[in-house]
């Protein structure tokens, strides 16, 4: 799955991957050619956050887990 999410703030960073690390599966973000871990904040901070970052993660067995990981990020997403 794959979603497009905004970052106003480092905080806002700090919460998404705060998010991502109860996340049972692997997460990525990227813009451009560049692709970095989705749980680690040194990584998305690499990112230019000036743009959204797309945000992927293969589909999970568990979809209770996927709901609530979309449930705690949803003040991020963009369309």
């Amino acid at each position: 799955m794959n979603i497009n999410v905004k970052f106003n703030t480092t905080k806002d960073v700090g919460d998404f991957v705060n998010s991502a690390l109860t996340a049972p599966f692997d997460i990525t973000a990227g813009e451009g050619r560049y692709i970095v871990d989705g749980k680690s904040v040194l990584g998305i901070l690499s990112l230019d956050l000036s743009n959204p970052v797309k945000i992927e993660w293969e589909e999970f067995n568990d979809e209770t887990a996927e709901t609530a990981f979309m449930e705690k990020i949803k003040k991020f997403i963009v369309t």
